[in-house]
Formats: structure tokens, C-alpha cells, sequence
């Protein structure tokens, strides 16, 4: 067999997707014709003929690859050919022409008729389409191939050929994530199936499922255009090739320009948020009003002050990535005591992070002073009872509670008492007594609940 040379530059690995592919202008070979493995022939129509004409089966290669008849009817000689590539508008003989339009539905009619599954049935179930689509009619065929397949093969690959798109559905979208969200992207046209998709570029993550393309920001995305392609393979992909010789049938190589593909541009949003939640000591209930600030910790700067909602939570957005942020409670609702607290977090890319800030209420205290028998008045030497009753107590919390009685002429401290209990309920109860001063002078007493002064209330004559 004649080797074949190129008349034009060579090029090597995979073209860049959409890219210009580097044209082949001449290539000269050598057909070969070589038994098929289904025996029989195929009867057709040529176009303008007034009788039938007959194709036995047979495969055509030049050079190692599959050609195709362009002239029905026409004798193919094996030998020596002169190939170039297709023009515009190519000629074949007086009865025969191809377009661009004609010429692109020949290319794809060859990729899914045959080198999508390249074997001698689809060999032959190609090369009559191809006649048929030059305006030729298969009739019949006979031997271990038939006409009903042919119709059932036809049309799904004239389906194939209809629908056929170089780029996805989604080409050239732009899209916007978040670290950490994720997008699904449908492909109506069915091209993403072909395409290579890596598992993770750019600090995104890919996943093709079917149709679908699902992308996740990762808190490394960066900025840019993502191109996915279908692998060149020169079986397919490439310069399709005219033959011809003389006194012989022209034959065609036909195959794709360009591997298909597509891209999509992304935009990852780095900053974060810091997610408050406040609730109450008591029975965990979120407490609305309370007054957080959020300050950014290397400068000082209070960014933002906001007020919890009936859900406790305040949301600071948009905060920068990789800075230190302080948040401290200001003001406190009514019925809870201010301890001032406050938390520190170095947010990351796209971080949501949640903060949980608890508030001890206030106890609530009652107290009533009645003398050792009852009622209110005191007699020399009596006991003065001073009965505390708390609410709003921290199960399994340990409290101090002080009772001191005073003198209310001078204010003078006569007496004091303490008593320490842990709490097993929201509710406690205490007596303090004092004896009753022979003067029967007024008293009052002070009581104090862990060093802290809650209330007063007035004692006895």
C-alpha cells in the first residue's frame, strides 16, 4: 500500500475547544476494498435513473480509514487517490453537488451512523444514508441486513443529526456562588455527556449527572472561565477529505471540525457571616431586644449594632474572610441581668458561623416581715420573721441570699444573716429571724441575693 503524506502542518495533542483547527490542504492515499462481514448487497434508486441499481456489500478504507461512495452507481477502483479538503461548494459531477449545509449533515450523518459505533452493518447503513441525503433512495436490502432495521437505524440517527449542538444549553451563562453553595446547571441540548468535566478546578467541584452539572464553590474558587471538551480523537475529529481518481468513484472522509464544548463563567462570594443566637438561662427560650455590637478586632471599628428578633438571632452579613471579629452584648432585655459578655471568631472563606450567647434573669423576690404569732405588731422579746420567697431560679445553681436588718432612724446595721441552697426548681423559699428590740423601735431589713442588691422592705414597730 502507497503511503500517504501531508501537504501541510502538522500539528500535535489536542486542540484548544472552539479553537481554530489547523487545516490539511492535500493528502494522497491508497484505497483498499475489503470483504464486510454481512454478505448480500443493497438495491437503490440513484437520482434522475429510471431503473434500480445494485451495491454489494463492501468497506472502503484509505489509509486505515473508512471512506465513503459519493457517486452511486459509479465503479470504485482500488489504488492511488488525490485528496483534498472540501470547498464551500464541491462539485462532484453533473448531477451531484455539495454545499456547506449539505456537507455539515454529511459529517454528522458519518459520526453518529458509524464512528460513534464503528462496525460493517453501521458501515452500510451509513453509506446508504449517505446516498439517499445526495438524493438517491435505498429500495431494499437483502442478505443479513433488511429494510425495516435500516428505517428504525435512519431515524435515529437523522433524530441525533437534528438535534446535534457544538455547546451545551448553558454555554457562556454567567453564575455567582457563595463559598460553600452549589448550582445545577441543566444542558437541554445533551452535549455535557460528552465532555470531559474534571472532579475539581479552580476551587470549584464538578459533578455530571446525566444532563446535569452540578458546580460547588470551595473557599479556594477562584474567579474565571471553566471550560469543559469532548477529547479530540482523530478518528473523528479533523479535516474531512474529498478522493478522487480517475475513471473512479469520488469517495469522502468526512469528520468534525472540532470536538464539541462549552464554558461557563463563575464568581465565588468569599465573605461570610457571623449568625447570633440568644437565649435565656431559665428554660432555653430565645430572648428578643437584646443589643449586640460586632467590632473588627485589629482596628477597633464597630462594623454593625443590631437588636435579636422574636427568634433571638441577629445575622451580621458581608463580613470580610481571615479577619478577627469581637461581638459583645450592649444591652440586655428587660428581666435579665448585662454580664458583659463577649466572643471572638477569625471567619473563613464563606463562613457561616453561629455564636450562642446565654442570659441569666433577674431572680424575682418577695418578701413579707410578720411577727412570730402573725400579723404586724411586735411585742417586747417577740420574733420578727422575715419570710424571702425567689423566682425565676437557675435549676442546679447555687445562690446566696443576705438578710440584714437595719435600724431606720439611723440606718444602722444591727443584724445580718446568710443562707446558701441550690436550686432545684424556678422557685425557692426562705425565713430569716430576728428578735424583736424591746423598744419596739421601727426596723427594716435588706435582702441581697449573691452580693447583689435586689430589694428592701420595711420591718416592724
Amino acid at each position: 500500500m502507497k503511503k500517504f503524506k501531508w501537504l501541510a502542518t502538522l500539528f500535535t495533542g489536542m486542540a484548544i475547544l472552539l479553537g481554530v483547527t489547523t487545516p490539511v490542504h492535500a493528502v494522497n492515499g491508497t484505497l483498499t476494498i475489503t470483504p464486510s462481514t454481512h454478505s448480500g448487497r443493497m438495491e437503490f434508486r440513484r437520482a434522475g435513473a429510471t431503473q434500480n441499481s445494485y451495491e454489494d456489500y463492501m468497506i472502503l478504507n484509505i489509509n486505515g480509514e473508512p471512506v465513503f461512495c459519493l457517486e452511486p452507481s459509479i465503479e470504485v477502483f482500488q489504488g492511488a487517490y488525490v485528496g483534498r479538503e472540501f470547498n464551500d461548494v464541491e462539485r462532484i459531477n453533473a448531477n451531484i453537488q455539495i454545499d456547506k449545509a449539505t456537507f455539515n449533515r454529511l459529517t454528522l450523518i458519518t459520526y453518529y451512523g458509524y464512528k460513534v459505533n464503528p462496525n460493517h452493518k453501521n458501515y452500510h447503513y451509513t453509506q446508504a444514508l449517505i446516498w439517499e441525503t445526495l438524493g438517491s433512495r435505498a429500495v431494499s436490502f437483502n442478505g443479513t441486513l433488511s429494510m425495516s432495521e435500516y428505517q428504525a437505524w435512519k431515524a435515529n440517527v437523522l433524530n441525533n443529526v437534528n438535534n446535534f449542538k457544538q455547546v451545551s444549553s448553558f454555554h457562556g451563562q454567567s453564575h455567582t456562588l457563595k463559598v460553600g453553595e452549589s448550582i445545577t446547571l441543566t444542558d437541554n441540548y445533551n452535549v455535557i455527556q460528552n465532555l470531559f468535566v474534571p472532579a475539581e478546578n479552580g476551587g470549584y467541584k464538578f459533578v455530571r449527572n446525566g444532563n446535569q452539572l452540578t458546580i460547588t464553590a470551595t473557599p479556594n474558587a477562584a474567579d474565571g472561565r471553566f471550560t469543559f471538551s469532548q477529547f479530540r480523537d482523530n478518528r473523528i475529529h479533523g479535516a474531512s477529505i474529498i478522493f478522487r481518481k480517475a475513471g473512479s468513484q469520488t469517495v469522502g472522509s468526512f469528520k468534525l471540525r472540532d470536538p464539541q464544548g462549552t464554558f461557563v463563567n463563575l464568581t465565588a462570594i468569599k465573605n461570610g457571616i457571623i449568625r447570633i443566637h440568644k437565649t435565656s438561662e431559665l428554660d432555653g427560650q430565645s430572648i428578643e431586644g437584646v443589643e449586640f455590637a460586632i467590632v473588627n478586632k485589629a482596628t477597633g471599628q464597630e462594623l454593625s449594632r443590631q437588636k435579636t428578633d422574636k427568634s433571638g438571632v441577629i445575622i451580621f452579613r458581608d463580613l470580610p474572610a481571615n479577619v478577627d471579629y469581637i461581638v459583645k452584648e450592649t444591652k440586655v432585655a428587660n428581666g435579665y441581668l448585662n454580664k458583659r459578655v463577649s466572643k471572638e471568631h477569625r471567619l473563613q472563606p464563606g463562613q457561616e458561623f453561629t455564636m450562642t450567647f446565654t442570659n441569666e434573669p433577674t431572680t424575682a423576690i418577695t418578701s413579707q416581715a410578720t411577727a412570730e404569732q402573725g400579723g404586724k405588731a411586735v411585742y417586747a422579746h417577740e420574733n420578727q420573721i422575715e419570710k424571702v420567697n425567689l423566682d425565676r431560679l437557675i435549676k442546679g445553681r447555687d445562690y446566696k441570699v443576705v438578710s440584714t436588718q437595719y435600724d431606720k432612724a439611723t440606718g444602722k446595721a444591727l443584724s445580718h444573716q446568710e443562707k446558701t441552697f441550690r436550686a432545684v426548681d424556678r422557685k425557692h423559699t426562705l425565713s430569716f429571724t430576728y428578735k424583736a428590740p424591746s423598744d419596739l423601735q421601727v426596723r427594716w431589713c435588706r435582702i441581697t441575693l449573691r452580693n447583689i442588691r435586689v430589694a428592701s422592705y420595711s420591718a416592724f414597730q
